[in-house]
């Protein structure tokens, strides 16, 4: 009897030994999945880049500096998102070019272009992968055109603000949950408007001649538009 409860307790002993062991191991928990970026909501931004836009009148490609903002929102519905989206735009485009005979008489003449400002509103949609977001850009831009050939006889100048069609390709990447950096790329084709054009005489009988017919001219451009921008989201 003796020997047969001293085997029982061995066998107690033994087991609650086994299971004090087992409980001793740390219980882990399977890693979290990281949550999908989620594109859905508005937005406001800055951004800044080049253009260069080729006109008609001055006939030459003409470059500078832009610096501007822009206000949108997005919707996802899963990978796809779509949106709407503005922007207004300070514009340092300008050229300049000498010749003979342009649009002033047979004398030198200096052509120069300018484009100050430009605003667009477009549609954006594309496919999302968690932080990174692939669009196009379609909608209208409006961009002031300047034009002004100055000779020492007179000085032609005149100004419009074309419409235009555009079509962008942009990259959109999450830094955080409420802010992101893009790059984009912008075509626009701004169509056949016109411009009224006057002369201002700088020597005696300096708007005879050709420049006597500054009045009303065909202008169209073309313009490439390359920017990099942040949106804080809401």
């Amino acid at each position: 009897m003796k020997r047969m409860l001293l085997t029982g307790a061995a066998i107690v002993l033994t087991t609650s030994a086994a299971m004090a062991a087992d409980m001793s191991v740390p219980f882990k928990a399977a890693p979290a999945i990281a949550p999908y970026y989620n594109w859905t909501g508005c937005y406001l931004g800055i951004h800044g880049g080049g253009a260069a836009f080729r006109d008609a009148v001055a006939g030459t490609w003409s470059d500078g500096g832009i610096f501007g903002g822009q206000i949108g929102c997005n919707y996802q519905i899963d990978h796809l998102v779509v949106g709407v989206e503005g922007e207004g735009t300070w514009s340092g485009v300008s050229s300049s070019q000498t010749a003979l005979g342009f649009a002033v008489g047979a004398l030198p003449t200096t052509t120069t272009f300018k484009n100050e400002w430009t605003g667009d509103v477009a549609a954006r949609f594309g496919l999302a992968y968690d932080r990174f977001f692939i669009y196009e850009k379609i909608g209208v831009m409006w961009a002031d055109h300047r034009v002004t050939a100055t000779s020492p006889a007179a000085m032609v100048s005149g100004s419009e603000t074309l419409p235009g069609l555009m079509w962008g390709l942009g990259l959109e990447y999450g830094l955080t949950p409420q802010w992101t950096a893009k790059v984009e790329t912008d075509f626009v084709y701004f169509g056949a408007t016109n411009m009224n054009q006057t002369c201002t005489a700088v020597a005696a009988g300096g708007c005879g001649g050709a420049a006597a017919g500054a009045g009303i001219i065909s202008e169209n451009s073309i313009a490439v538009i390359t920017k990099i921008g942040v949106n804080y989201r809401w």
